[in-house]
């Protein structure tokens, strides 16, 4: 049974992998790189702009339209469009894309 301390200064996060862990925003980073290797099947894309952002496929254009930490300037207009071409292939074609 996972617990949040209601009155901790760090705010909890949920993770993308497996909802039922409940993970500090401290050690947020290292658990979902270990929490991909363990789900390596999942179909969670990594964000261009925040790796911590793990996204499902249908969802990915939308979040780099409107994600927290994209800055201007950050992908230039062909890496954007190759990036959202990418996003919406689906996991099948995106491991031989070469992205």
């Amino acid at each position: 049974m996972s617990y949040v301390d209601p009155y901790s200064s760090d705010p909890d996060q949920v993770c993308p992998y497996n909802r039922s862990h409940i993970v500090s925003s401290k050690r947020f980073a290292a658990h979902i790189v270990k929490c991909a290797k363990v789900y390596s099947n999942s179909n969670l894309i990594i964000c261009p702009f925040n790796a911590k952002h793990r996204i499902e496929p249908h969802l990915m254009h939308s979040h780099i339209n409107y994600c927290p930490q994209m800055i201007p300037g950050i992908l230039d207009d062909v890496q954007m469009k190759r990036y959202k071409e990418w996003a919406n292939q689906g996991p099948t074609n995106q491991e031989n894309s070469g992205v």
